[in-house]
Formats: C-alpha cells, sequence, structure tokens
C-alpha cells in the first residue's frame, strides 16, 4: 500500500492529461500518486504472466534501448523484436517463437515488459542480472 510520507515534485503534463487527472479527482497530486501505485501494481502482477529466459529479456532490452514505445506503439514490440532477430542471430533466443510470445500478450503485459525493460536498461552493469532483479526475466 502506498506511504502516507512523501515528498514534492514538480513535473509537466498536458492539457490532455490533466483533463484526465481532474476527471478522477480534484486533487492532481492525491490522484496522480493513486493512479502509479495502481499502474505500477498492475505491471507487477502483469509481469508474473509472463516467463521469459535471459537472452529472450536482455533481447527485448535492446530493441527498446532502439526504439520509444509509448503506449500507441507498443503493440509494435513483437515486430520490432522479430526484425532485430532476423538482422541478428542472438544465442538462445528464436526470435520468431519470443514474438510470437510477447503477440500472445495482453496490452498491460506488454506494457510491464517494456516497463521492466526500461528499468533494467536504467540500471547499468550486467543487463543479464538487471532483467532478473526487475522481474523481466526468470532468475
Amino acid at each position: 500500500m502506498q506511504s502516507q510520507s512523501g515528498k514534492t515534485v514538480s513535473v509537466w503534463i498536458t492539457q490532455e492529461l490533466d483533463d484526465e487527472l481532474l476527471a478522477r479527482g480534484e486533487n492532481r497530486s492525491r490522484t496522480l500518486s493513486r493512479d502509479l501505485w495502481r499502474l505500477y501494481g498492475l505491471y507487477r502482477r502483469a509481469l508474473r504472466r509472463v516467463a521469459l529466459s535471459r537472452e529472450e529479456a536482455v533481447l527485448i532490452c535492446r530493441v527498446v534501448r532502439e526504439t520509444a514505445f509509448d503506449p500507441g506503439m507498443m503493440l509494435g514490440l513483437p515486430s520490432a523484436v522479430e526484425d532485430m532477430a532476423r538482422a541478428e542471430r542472438v544465442e538462445g533466443v528464436d526470435g520468431m517463437a519470443l514474438a510470437e510470445k510477447l503477440r500472445r500478450l495482453d496490452d498491460a503485459a506488454l506494457l510491464a515488459v517494456i516497463d521492466a525493460a526500461e528499468r533494467a536498461l536504467r540500471m547499468g552493469g550486467d543487463l543479464r542480472e538487471a532483467v532478473v532483479k526487475v522481474g523481466l526475466a526468470q532468475g
């Protein structure tokens, strides 16, 4: 559950997002915090339904590093994985099978995979270890 303590941060949002926040509550800060807690919880639950090897997770990270995936672009992840697998042979990964596995995921799980890949990339260091730490791959 979310903590009652916190800190103040400033964020820039579009008018469209501001309208979305106001439709959900008068206190933007409280609404934004609540919604982020919900979203990150949803990502954690969705990621538990995704079974990837370290090699598959690293390939996904490489794709995510090279492509900006906003919510409207998430459905392009399987094709981008397929393209990279065709361009570069990745040891221990059947790129076509991985792309098919990603195509079977729902939108929440696809976003969770992208989010986890972005977090693994931000960790720096050994990417094979990072994908396990963020829950993108099984240890």
